[in-house]
């Protein structure tokens, strides 16, 4: 498995040196409380783990906050067969460095789901229900490439592949969502992941060309 293109590491290890880094960082004003959810009957998430990821903790936390009950799983459990997924409303498949830190290394990840008969069983429940939400961050989302749920249809599977970084540029792209006060006030966005939402976020989106 490659990262990028032939010499193009050795190329940006004689350039480093010559691109200042100056970084200009928004004001994000954090909310001074933390909201206190009180339902009783809270949605089940799931943090899925696999060896080299990280940003878990982090993530159960996040989770944790937005009102659900979060459990700690380790593909092992799921392949073992000591756990299953049916009361499980969301999944995380968490970032990180799951077999080495390259393009394509969620490929060992994906394949302890589709060839272990355990762990493709509790995959294809979670996914034929019509009540579940999941989400791959970085290495997560490589896994849910590779293991073809980002598209129904059988005769167009998205793949991702290395960058052959030709342009040698940086393009930046940010999207500034404003969230009407009334609607957090009233509790009236109809998504869970915007509700008791307190402050404004600026979202910064980076992608190599």
């Amino acid at each position: 498995m490659r990262q990028t293109d032939n010499n193009k590491a050795k190329d940006r290890f004689n350039n480093y040196k010559n691109q200042p880094l100056n970084f200009i960082l928004p004001k994000i004003s954090l909310p001074v409380k933390l909201p206190n959810i009180q339902q009783k009957l809270k949605p089940k998430a799931a943090i899925i783990r696999e060896k080299g990821v990280n940003g878990d903790r982090e993530m159960a936390y996040c989770l944790h906050l937005a009102g659900f009950e979060v459990i700690d799983i380790h593909m092992t459990d799921i392949i073992e067969g000591r756990i299953n997924l049916d009361d499980i409303s969301f999944i995380v498949y968490v970032g990180g460095f799951s077999n080495s830190d390259v393009l394509g290394s969620a490929k060992g990840w994906a394949a302890n789901f589709l060839y272990n008969e355990k762990a493709k069983l509790e995959l294809d429940k979670f996914y034929s229900r019509e009540d579940t939400l999941s989400l791959g961050v970085c290495n997560g989302c490589q896994l849910m490439v590779h293991l073809g749920l980002l598209s129904d249809n059988e005769n167009y599977r998205p793949t991702m592949t290395w960058n052959d970084s030709k342009s040698r540029s940086l393009n930046c792209f940010y999207v500034f969502q404003t969230f009407p006060s009334r609607c957090v006030d009233n509790n009236q966005f109809k998504a869970l992941l915007f509700r008791r939402i307190q402050v404004i976020y600026e979202l910064v989106i980076q992608a190599l060309d």
